[in-house]
């Protein structure tokens, strides 16, 4: 399959072919995962993001640390689809990890001062798309010490996988928060878990809170809820 994906430079009908063969492959099918470890050093870019997609999704452990690896030392100089495949497959392949991805990813994140690398690694946790992880991101939200920029991924890692069951700590956690760019994030958060309770919480920001930026995102956390209550209240808040 492979060797036919290459052929004629990923263009013609046998290597989509064999690429769309690739594509079938499921988390059930553990025993093809060494296969795919193999070609990790493949010279073919989209060929790599197969395997390093493949190889997040059968949670390989063995490609775990290559990939992470292969983020660390990224070529940023590189260009071309072969470069663009690469780092593509790198963010979705280890997003795909989910709770087993997450604290290598957090540790190269602290463990770099290189700000591409450190961004990369952002970007990878916020492909993440696992409901299992959502303890791991609750403790991140929970750290009063946390770097701000991870802290607010987890917050919106927090309302994409899990907003409703976490909504009752998210809006204590609020009351207690100091940095304007975490309470925007909370608030965002809450109104993703589509809950009528949160409602008050919302009305209370948007008719109190001397920040702009939260009255914005208390609105829009509104319309998310839905429903008349929250209309009647958006629509008061326009006559004011």
């Amino acid at each position: 399959l492979v060797n036919l994906a290459v052929e004629d430079d990923g263009k013609g009908i046998a290597s989509e072919a064999a690429f769309r063969a690739m594509a079938n492959v499921g988390p059930g099918d553990k025993a093809l995962a060494p296969a795919f470890v193999k070609l990790l050093d493949h010279k073919n870019g989209h060929v790599q993001y197969v395997a390093m997609e493949k190889c997040g999704l059968l949670r390989s452990k063995e490609a775990l640390p290559k990939m992470i690896k292969g983020l660390k030392s990224i070529d940023k100089n590189a260009n071309g689809k072969d470069a663009e495949w690469r780092i593509r497959g790198l963010i979705v392949g280890l997003g795909k990890y989910g709770k087993d991805g997450l604290p290598e990813l957090l540790k190269l994140y602290k463990g770099t001062s290189d700000d591409i690398v450190r961004r990369f690694a952002l970007g990878t946790i916020q492909a993440i798309d696992d409901k299992e992880s959502l303890p791991q991101f609750m403790e991140i939200v929970r750290n009063k010490n946390e770097d701000l920029k991870i802290k607010s991924v987890a917050i919106q890692m927090v309302g994409k996988l899990g907003a409703k069951e976490n909504m009752p700590e998210l809006m204590e956690i609020y009351k207690g928060e100091k940095n304007d760019v975490a309470q925007y994030n909370l608030i965002e958060a809450v109104g993703n878990s589509k809950s009528e309770t949160a409602i008050p919480f919302l009305q209370e920001i948007l008719s109190k809170d001397l920040d702009e930026s939260n009255r914005a995102g208390a609105a829009h956390a509104l319309e998310k809820v839905g429903g008349p209550k929250a209309i009647q209240i958006l629509e008061d808040a326009l006559k004011k």
